[in-house]
């Protein structure tokens, strides 16, 4: 079975991740070719806490956003107050489309004054 594969790299700094969906600075070129398509995305998120929210735990959502608009992949995790940092990861597995690719976002509500993703990769692999 021929095996078409790509990994984006660990972007330098840190993303901060909003209220609303961001996505996330990860760059994989759109497939060449159509397949099972398996999608990986790796995050560490790191909160810093609201004390007027103290209690709350944080909501992290995650998706893959194709380009056409098909929001897949979608992940919700909750993590309790006071909660430093955590590893977050999402794997996804579809039937592809040659030339078609998408983006992965995030956001995070509840608790937090502010969340940040440092470490942060993705990896897409297709099966044809």
């Amino acid at each position: 079975m021929p095996v078409w594969q790509k990994y984006s790299g660990k972007p330098s700094g840190t993303k901060l991740l909003a209220k609303s969906w961001t996505t996330l600075d990860l760059t994989l070129p759109d497939p060449p070719v159509s397949g099972s398509e398996d999608h990986f995305l790796y995050a560490r998120v790191v909160f810093t806490w609201d004390p007027a929210k103290k209690g709350q735990m944080a909501r992290v959502e995650c998706r893959y956003l194709r380009e056409n608009g098909d929001e897949t992949a979608y992940k919700e995790l909750h993590f309790e107050y006071g909660t430093t940092s955590v590893p977050f990861d999402q794997k996804h597995w579809e039937e592809g489309t040659r030339g078609q690719g998408g983006k992965w976002q995030m956001k995070v509500t509840g608790g937090v004054l502010r969340a940040v993703a440092s470490t942060r990769y993705s990896k897409i692999r297709v099966i044809t």
